[in-house]
């Protein structure tokens, strides 16, 4: 296998068989290389949570779990945050806590959720927040 310098800072291993692009990053974005059939390329990518014009988080550390995107909980813009009480339980992730978004005085209620202690089946996204209610999340 041989490494050769990309010019977006990645590395293209070549080897028999394909080409396999490696990224500096984690995240698996399953992009196929173009000449190479079968093989999928690293690609960590900046996600953002947007809502009322404003990016309430960004990250390049997200995990997706049933549809959603959740960021780290030190991505969060924490001015545009404040508690709410309101509370779910989902069967396999446990009790979910819910925060509200404020911006330029306007309230999205309960737009973003968390599991402080979640079920062991979850508990990759310990310490993570997901969004909803109108918060686009871009990648």
């Amino acid at each position: 296998m041989v490494g050769i310098p990309g010019g977006d800072g990645g590395l293209t291993f070549r080897f028999s068989g394909g080409k396999y692009v490696l990224r500096s990053n984690r995240h698996f974005c399953r992009t196929p290389i173009q000449g190479a059939a079968g093989v999928w390329a690293d690609e960590k990518t900046m996600a953002r949570a947007i809502w009322n014009g404003r990016v309430v988080a960004e990250s390049n550390d997200t995990i997706e779990l049933e549809g959603n995107v959740y960021f780290p909980e030190s991505s969060l813009k924490r001015e545009y945050f404040r508690p709410s009480s309101t509370t779910s339980t989902d069967p396999s992730k446990g009790q979910a806590r819910y925060l509200t978004l404020v911006i330029d005085g306007q309230d999205n209620q309960d737009a973003a959720w968390y599991y402080p202690d979640p079920r062991p089946v979850a508990r990759k996204i310990r310490g993570r927040i997901a969004f909803w209610r109108g918060v686009e999340v871009d990648k």
